[in-house]
């Protein structure tokens, strides 16, 4: 099961990129973003034990996911996790780079939240 302090932590990390996000930091509301999303993922991956520090470990996790689901990589079929990563990773790259306008990482913000929200239950269906 997700541990409450995982839980905790992802959510105080989305808080603290909300209040980057109101002082015009985006680089640290970028990074306070990514590293949300990187905790869910890791979460994921310790519930079924297959490694999450690369980019690679990341995709294959995905996969794992959605096959296990039954649910398509397509864009055109709504929402899918891989989306959601590829959002998450775009946010990353803006910590080093500082390229995102302010319209682009208030619509990546929701995006990644909603990336984290569909990890989770997964997380949820083994102990962490």
């Amino acid at each position: 099961m997700l541990t409450k302090d995982c839980a905790d932590l992802i959510e105080s990390l989305f808080e603290a990129a909300d209040r980057a996000f109101d002082e015009g930091n985006s680089k640290l509301c970028s990074l306070k973003l990514w590293e949300a999303a990187e905790c869910a993922l890791s979460a994921v991956a310790e519930s079924r034990e297959v490694p999450s520090a690369t980019e690679d470990d990341h995709f294959d996790l995905l996969e794992l996911l959605m096959a296990e689901t039954g649910r398509r990589v397509d864009i055109y079929d709504g929402y899918d996790l891989v989306s959601g990563y590829l959002v998450a990773g775009f946010v990353q790259e803006n910590i080093e780079h500082d390229f995102m306008e302010d319209y682009l990482l208030e619509s990546s913000r929701w995006s990644v939240r909603r990336f984290v929200k569909e990890l989770l239950p997964f997380a949820e269906k083994r102990s962490c």
